[in-house]
């Protein structure tokens, strides 16, 4: 048998010799040394663990999310060199104590500081938040909170959540940094949540005490997705963390949200907005969107973007007490219009576009996140399970969107993969390096020369390193204690 598994667990010393010391540096465990600061060494040190340390455990949570890994899958693999078993891990998923949301934002704000170091860096670009919802699909109908909910994308409802995220655009990188969980009470009152009333009963329940972190987060679900992601900008600007654009699409742009951005100064809200009912004051009349549309084809000249190979009107407007700015725009060989809104009265057309167009980010974070990380796929019947899973996998997003940053990769799936790829080649070269290391023993044995006397005499010689030395004397000293044994 190879002294692969307990020695070799310790073999920096020579990865230091194999990999590229840049290579190493943003490699996922590289890059999560970086990621530690004492806020969050502090954060790690007050969590409640079970048999190992929760910095460790975390960073093997983050490395099973980068492997596409359950925990069962990996704790009961046989190449698994994990400490603890997975009751360890459960526990820390499971455990309504661990403050989530906080531990996002501190590793987003050390993201901020890393990325001062990339060439990459831009200081007077537009930052943005985004804020938009997903369908997560689940399978089970004893999750806990599960219900049935409407996806605008299929358009049928499934069994799942939907998930409220929140992204930071820096002009450079998108990446996730609050979300909240909701389902839907639906509109049978015999159907409660889209189940029946044994489904109802036989969901998941867990008892929280109050004012721990997981309550909250369970308590949220029932909350209006508008409160929520008012909520959210408001803890990432307390965090210090600012932005000059909301944006938004048409489900979210309301008097609610347009009116908290209104007293947030320097911020702007910019979204599309429905042909619906909701009215705008012009020459203190009333009109609804399309009435408006008809009163700017009669009484103005259309104007034309040839870079977007659009025509469009720009109207300013009174929208409940306040002033907006919209652009009712039609693009070359389609009959429908489309306009937005901003608080902005300086913007212009093209601006507003350009702007707007990097809401799109957050729709590629979803298929990016789903595809590669899994997002979505926890199926544990326990809610602060969901919230670890989400958590975990947006931490992953940001330490791949930095890795990115660095290293120039066109796509989080070339980074994605190649991550992978750098997990299979240390895995790889713990075999080979314990392969290496029975082969040299055999070998010196059969001459029979003492492994340890010709160590000596090579370190003597200066013939090998005295790194690669120590570490041959540690392994080969485990090898005869085994074989002894």
């Amino acid at each position: 048998m190879t002294p692969q598994n307990k020695g070799i667990q310790s073999i920096h010393e020579l990865q230091g010799f194999l990999k590229d010391e840049k290579q190493k540096e943003y490699s996922i465990i590289g890059l999560f040394k970086h990621f530690k600061s004492d806020e969050l060494t502090n954060l790690f040190r007050g969590l409640k663990r079970r048999g190992i340390p929760f910095g460790e455990a975390f960073l093997k949570l983050i490395l099973m999310t980068v492997g596409q890994m359950t925990i069962f899958r990996c704790v009961n693999s046989q190449d698994n060199n994990a400490d603890g078993g997975k009751d360890a891990y459960y526990g820390i998923k499971n455990n309504p104590m661990t403050n989530w949301r906080t531990l996002v934002l501190v590793m987003f704000l050390r993201f901020e500081v890393l990325k001062q170091r990339s060439v990459t860096n831009i200081t007077n670009g537009i930052k943005c938040f985004i804020a938009d919802d997903t369908a997560l699909a689940k399978r089970g109908k004893k999750l806990e909170g599960i219900s049935r909910i409407w996806d605008h994308v299929i358009h049928r409802s499934i069994l799942g959540f939907k998930g409220l995220f929140l992204a930071y655009w820096d002009s450079v990188n998108i990446v996730p940094i609050d979300f909240s969980l909701h389902n839907e009470i639906g509109k049978k009152p015999e159907k409660p949540f889209g189940l029946k009333p044994e489904e109802l009963k036989s969901r998941y329940k867990k008892d929280r005490r109050t004012n721990l972190p997981g309550t909250g987060r369970f308590a949220e679900m029932r909350t209006s997705k508008i409160e929520s992601i008012i909520r959210m900008i408001s803890n990432a600007i307390s965090k210090g963390i600012t932005a000059d654009y909301l944006l938004v699409d048409s489900w979210f742009m309301c008097e609610e949200l347009i009116r908290f951005i209104f007293t947030k100064p320097g911020m702007y809200i910019l979204g599309m907005c429905k042909f619906g009912n909701p009215k705008y004051e012009m020459n203190g009349k009333l009109y609804n969107a399309s009435k408006l549309l008809e009163t700017c084809k009669k009484t103005m000249k259309i104007k034309r973007s040839r870079k977007l190979k659009a025509h469009y009107y720009t109207l300013d407007v009174a929208y409940k007490g306040m002033v907006v700015r919209l652009f009712f725009s039609q693009y070359a060989n389609q009959s429908s219009w489309n306009f937005l809104l901003t608080d902005n009265m300086s913007l212009t057309y093209y601006e507003a576009i350009r702007i707007y167009q990097i809401r799109w980010g957050i729709e590629v974070f979803f298929k990016e996140a789903k595809q590669y990380l899994r997002l979505g796929k926890c199926q544990s019947n326990d809610f602060d399970a969901q919230i670890a899973d989400i958590s975990i996998i947006m931490i992953t997003y940001m330490m791949l969107s930095l890795k990115k940053r660095f290293q120039d990769y066109e796509t989080i799936g070339g980074v994605f993969r190649d991550v992978q790829n750098e997990m299979i080649e240390d895995t790889l070269s713990d075999k080979l390096f314990g392969l290496f290391i029975e082969l040299v023993s055999s070998i010196l044995c059969r001459l029979e020369i003492n492994p340890l006397e010709f160590i000596q005499i090579m370190l003597e010689e200066n013939i090998l390193s005295e790194s690669i030395i120590n570490l041959l004397r540690k392994e080969m000293e485990e090898n005869n204690l085994r074989k002894a044994s």
